[in-house]
């Protein structure tokens, strides 16, 4: 069974029907969203989701641990 490396689904922040649940809490413009599509992409790609460590540090960057599901 695959799984992916991102949790099902966001919670944080999904307001409107539009949305469906999928939003994440970073601003428009803001590269964290697409670093984090890029790392988990590749996570997934290379097949160590359940080697892989999340550690991120202070700011909108620590919110990793709501879309990543590895350990932390």
């Amino acid at each position: 069974m695959t799984t992916s490396v991102f949790y099902d689904r966001f919670e944080r922040h999904a307001h409107g029907e539009g949305l469906k649940g999928r939003s994440t809490h970073y601003c428009p413009g803001c590269g964290h969203g697409l670093a984090h599509k890029f790392l988990g992409e590749s996570i997934d790609e290379l097949g160590i989701q359940d080697r892989t460590v999340a550690v991120s540090p202070v700011g909108c960057s620590v919110f990793l641990y709501y879309y990543f599901d590895v350990g932390n």
